[in-house]
């Protein structure tokens, strides 16, 4: 009888396609090139934001693919991103990798301005480091700057110290004669957020 040759295939769906799409499905024939094209915050087999995004494999004569890339989640490199007088709010964070300082792609890391301090728009003491698709940090560009309340004024004060004064820092007052601190103290705290007490 007749022999008919027919060509060898790999099938597509055992690739790792986490993460990533194929440029072709089903079951492709020997020698054929597939792209595998990572999905946007992947890289091709590296979690760095600057790797490659694409990556190709074959399949062979053996009915398998030759080594095919695997799409990595990125991760953002955060070290000397938490600004100074501001702390994580969780030391161990889903995402996070404490001990590299890498954040994975999709994570907002939560933070917070330490006691007394607060963004330079003075709008929230919180706020989080994000990453995005391409490496980005968002969020790395807010500072924690100390709190200052207004110089302090009373009617009933006889002199006091002028100027802004710090978060915590305490604030001489000489009352005026006939009149007595409270709480029978003679100084005030610059507290948060906006005062004396």
């Amino acid at each position: 009888g007749d022999f008919l040759c027919m060509s060898l295939g790999c099938e597509v769906s055992t690739l790792d396609l986490t993460g990533a799409t194929a440029s072709a499905s089903g079951e492709v024939t020997h020698e054929h090139e597939i792209l595998i094209a990572c999905n946007a915050g992947y890289r091709a087999d590296s979690f760095l934001p600057s790797a490659a995004r694409d990556g190709t494999t074959m399949c062979n004569t053996e009915c398998s693919f030759d080594a095919a890339p695997v799409c990595q989640r990125l991760q953002c490199d955060v070290d000397m991103l938490v600004p100074d007088d501001a702390t994580l709010v969780y030391t161990t964070y889903p995402g996070y990798d404490a001990s590299s300082n890498r954040l994975e792609y999709q994570t907002n890391l939560p933070i917070t301005c330490n006691a007394g301090y607060w963004d330079a728009a003075g709008a929230r003491c919180t706020f989080a480091l994000g990453c995005d698709a391409e490496g980005g940090v968002p969020g790395a560009d807010v500072n924690c700057s100390a709190y200052q309340c207004d110089t302090f004024s009373d009617a009933n004060s006889a002199s006091a110290d002028s100027g802004f004064l710090n978060y915590g820092v305490t604030h001489s007052v000489t009352c005026a004669a006939g009149h007595t601190a409270a709480p029978w103290e003679e100084e005030a705290w610059c507290t948060m957020p906006g005062g004396y007490n």
